[in-house]
């Protein structure tokens, strides 16, 4: 397989992924845009989890409280897997504080 081969087969196959994602009618064309720009800046989540996620902050949901639940599942997933370092891979800390009320 040459290399434009590869290159266009993944292109393909986004484009692909994209037109499926119209014809479901998941994500309106603002949140499309925005799927598009997280795929960009190298994000991989699928479009349905992407879809809970944008619904939670339109619900007005705060942020900070998406992360801390996206970080508590994905250190559960690093308990499930095999034993690693916690320094080298725990995501940044927020400099917002938190607030409890």
């Amino acid at each position: 397989m040459t290399l434009m081969a590869a290159v266009g087969g993944g292109l393909e196959a986004a484009t692909l992924q994209k037109l499926a994602l119209r014809r479901k009618k998941v994500l309106s064309a603002e949140e499309m845009e925005l799927y598009e720009l997280a795929q960009a800046a190298g994000v991989a989540v699928d479009p349905d989890v992407f879809k809970i996620l944008v619904d939670l902050l339109n619900l007005n949901v705060a942020p900070l409280a998406v992360f801390q639940m996206l970080k508590s599942m994905c250190a559960g997933q690093r308990l499930a897997s095999d034993p690693q370092d916690p320094a080298a891979v725990s995501l940044p800390s927020s400099s917002v504080p938190e607030t409890r009320g």
